[in-house]
């Protein structure tokens, strides 16, 4: 490093601190920064989800449960996902008990595709897909292939409760296989 030509002492802006600095003060002063850096990042917490998404969960969970439901043709627990004031309970009914006594096996799975919350309740636009095989000792019998592959899009209004219950379903609803 240069000196000053007329003192001798070295040049203050040419001069750098860390330099002048023992190695282990050089060290402490590096672990010190580290140290702080790591406990500010460690301080801040984590954003609670918002009540949307928390509804959203709720809302495929209740999917999931339905499609088990009506996989397993229990009438009881899929009535049971309806809201009272479910606009097509008698239609939902009907179409139910016809699936379960026409065909000896459902698969169905359903995707959430978009969700949108108003002051009514949470709708949910549905991708549903379900395989059916007819009953051989159906009375009413179709003679369609077996398995029978369908498909369809629905809208399905859930109510804002803290076990969302479905109240209407727009489209093509997912269950009335014939």
């Amino acid at each position: 490093m240069a000196n000053r030509p007329e003192t001798g002492t070295p040049h203050p802006i040419k001069h750098n601190l860390l330099l002048s600095l023992s190695a282990t003060k050089q060290t402490m002063i590096f672990f010190l920064i580290c140290v702080l850096s790591a406990s500010v990042g460690c301080t801040t917490t984590p954003k609670p989800a918002s009540l949307l998404v928390l509804q959203v969960s709720e809302v495929e969970e209740a999917l999931r449960r339905i499609e088990a439901s009506y996989r397993q043709k229990d009438a009881a627990r899929l009535l049971s996902y309806l809201d009272t004031e479910f606009k097509q309970a008698d239609r939902f009914k009907a179409q139910i008990h016809q699936d379960f006594t026409a065909f000896s096996e459902i698969n169905m799975t359903m995707k959430v595709i978009r969700v949108n919350k108003t002051n009514a309740g949470i709708l949910t636009a549905i991708h549903w897909e379900k395989t059916l095989t007819e009953r051989a000792d159906n009375p009413r019998r179709l003679t369609l292939p077996s398995p029978l592959h369908q498909s369809g899009h629905a809208l399905f209004v859930w109510s804002l409760d803290a076990l969302p219950r479905l109240l209407d379903v727009r489209g093509d609803a997912p269950w009335g296989g014939e």
